[in-house]
């Protein structure tokens, strides 16, 4: 925005409008100057004399463009964990995985265009990827320790991870349908991935021992083709 848009002036607060002063009165006005200008284009700079307030000041909520971005997102990883414990206590597994996750997706209807945008900037900036697989790693760090709370780590230490992978791998087609196609509901999106996973989310479908021993001791049978009898008598 300063760089490349020079001409462009950030949103200016009122002249007798107060200093910003909270996360998300400071979340509120970076979003919506990235939502207008581009991630990219927006320097903390910018945010800063948006909110009236120092860089240095800025600095003090949050470190780096990107945690605006991401938001109070450790808070939302904490109810994600406290859902997970709650709703396995009446669900099984996989369902409880599934409610748990539409709980921690589900918005305000105010809020939907919102984090529409903000999902759609990060799932598609590129400048924003390496942080943001950092915070996909937190969230899919509280299903593997969820598992394994509750044992589904016994006899494979791979399968939480993988679980928890398929979970991130089927939130994010969904969330690329929703913005794709707005009027479709996320939570009815979610549920119908996670459709696919169900019946593998499950302590009962935990691959026995005697079945990987089995793949273990498989040989393959050698490609190379014997030779027949006359090829050998003409040797």
């Amino acid at each position: 925005m300063s760089a490349k848009k020079g001409t462009e002036t950030p949103v200016a607060r009122g002249a007798g409008r107060p200093k910003i002063s909270t996360h998300e009165e400071i979340q509120q006005i970076a979003l919506g100057l990235f939502f207008e200008y581009g991630f990219d284009e927006v320097t903390i700079e910018d945010v800063a004399e948006a909110c009236g307030i120092s860089r240095r000041t800025l600095f003090r909520y949050y470190a780096n463009k990107m945690e605006i971005v991401w938001g109070d997102f450790d808070k939302a990883l904490a109810y994600f964990s406290r859902a997970l414990e709650e709703n396995v206590l009446r669900l099984s597994l996989g369902e409880a995985i599934l409610s748990s996750v539409i709980d921690f997706n589900r918005v305000q209807k105010s809020e939907l265009m919102n984090h529409r945008k903000r999902m759609s900037m990060i799932l598609n900036t590129p400048s924003l990827q390496s942080y943001s697989s950092r915070k996909r790693d937190d969230w899919k760090e509280v299903i593997v320790d969820f598992l394994i709370d509750n044992e589904i780590d016994k006899p494979f230490e791979w399968y939480p991870a993988l679980v928890a992978d398929l979970c991130l791998a089927a939130s994010e087609s969904a969330y690329r349908t929703w913005l794709a196609k707005p009027s479709l509901p996320l939570d009815s999106l979610i549920a119908e991935r996670y459709s696919v996973l169900r019946a593998g989310i499950n302590e009962s479908m935990v691959p026995h021992s005697q079945v990987l021993k089995a793949v273990r001791n498989h040989k393959p049978k050698s490609a190379t083709p014997k030779k027949s009898s006359k090829m050998r008598e003409a040797r």
